[in-house]
């Protein structure tokens, strides 16, 4: 079972895509994204939260 952190985000949703399981995700900010997504009555799609150093590397377009 998914793990919710807030009434419409899960833990999965909020961590590293990598597979490594890092997530870090401070309460202030996740309240304040709960609150956005309240205000604006629908769903808010999370494309990358959290990326741990070896990912971002694999992913990022910059040198």
């Amino acid at each position: 079972m998914t793990k919710m952190i807030t009434p419409n985000f899960s833990k999965s949703e909020m961590a590293c895509r990598c597979g490594c399981g890092i997530y870090e995700m401070d309460d202030e900010f996740m309240r304040m994204l709960q609150e956005l997504r309240n205000q604006m009555n629908g769903p808010l799609r999370v494309s990358s939260a959290r990326r741990c150093s070896i990912h971002n590397e694999t992913v990022s377009t910059t040198s």
